[in-house]
């Protein structure tokens, strides 16, 4: 929440915005203001996470598809039939696009904006460049993106803007990002947040605490902490078989050894233990 209080105001701030206290503080609310709004444009990803499914990556979705026989596929259909119809509906770059122009046509403050991967959509920024120049100086935007493309290009053709900041999801560097998030490219990915981080744009890492990359995680902090990269934990609940909390007792007392920061060995130590 404190989190989600800072940024809907100023990144450097660490008390509520100024903006969002007078907006809370106004006696009229006939005009529809959107102070926050979330964009998920669609599913089209360059990516296969692990721990991802069909709902955020195109490229999973085409593998469920043409594995019928794959227990996860299987279970997505008995569950629902029209399983692979429902994301098409839901996440469609259509549907995607239009979401966005309806917030657009409202005077939103801040607009957070997801895929799939949402710096391949070409539309998206035809839309954003398309905005009215007065208007783009009041809107901040945050990206959140798996690092693969040009930072610093996408914050350019959007300069207009009150802000263009981006939160990158890793999961550690080296084999182990490349390994957890298929399709990724460690030294791109390195040189596209360096290059950002020099030109003076807001980058932050997002890390998924999970099985697959806990004991490999020290390693990301410790290249954060050398470039000055903030780092923020979202803690992974599903798929349940790649969750911290299924790992026996011993290997999660070795991650939580294998740690420095006192942050992220709070969130391991409240996970409830699942015994084998």
């Amino acid at each position: 929440r404190r989190r989600h209080t800072r940024y809907i105001g100023d990144w450097s701030s660490d008390v509520c915005s100024s903006d969002l206290k007078s907006f809370l503080k106004k006696q009229d609310y006939s005009k529809y203001h959107i102070v926050f709004a979330d964009v998920k444009l669609s599913n089209v990803c360059n990516f296969e996470c692990v721990m991802c499914n069909p709902h955020d990556s195109s490229k999973l979705f085409s593998r469920w598809q043409s594995q019928p026989e794959s227990e996860f596929v299987e279970k997505a259909l008995t569950k629902n039939p029209r399983y692979f119809e429902i994301v098409k509906e839901n996440y469609s770059t259509q549907r995607g696009h239009q979401h966005l122009l309806d917030i657009l046509d409202q005077p939103v403050k801040n607009l957070k904006l997801l895929g799939g991967e949402p710096l391949l959509d070409k539309q998206m920024f035809s839309v954003l460049e398309s905005v009215d120049k007065s208007k783009q100086s009041k809107i901040s935007l945050h990206f959140v993106t798996n690092g693969s493309q040009d930072l610093v290009n996408a914050a350019n053709r959007l300069k207009g803007y009150k802000t263009v900041s981006f939160s990158v999801s890793l999961e550690g560097i080296d084999k182990t990002q490349d390994f957890i998030r298929t399709g990724s490219d460690w030294n791109l990915i390195e040189k596209n947040l360096l290059d950002a981080k020099q030109a003076g744009i807001q980058v932050k890492i997002n890390y998924v605490i999970q099985a697959a990359s806990i004991f490999n995680v020290q390693q990301l902090l410790d290249w954060c902490n050398l470039h000055q990269l903030d780092m923020t934990f979202t803690m992974l609940t599903y798929p349940e078989y790649l969750s911290f909390s299924v790992l026996p007792m011993s290997l999660r007392e070795l991650a939580i050894q294998s740690i420095k920061d006192q942050s992220i060995i709070d969130l391991l130590s409240i996970q409830p233990y699942h015994p084998e």
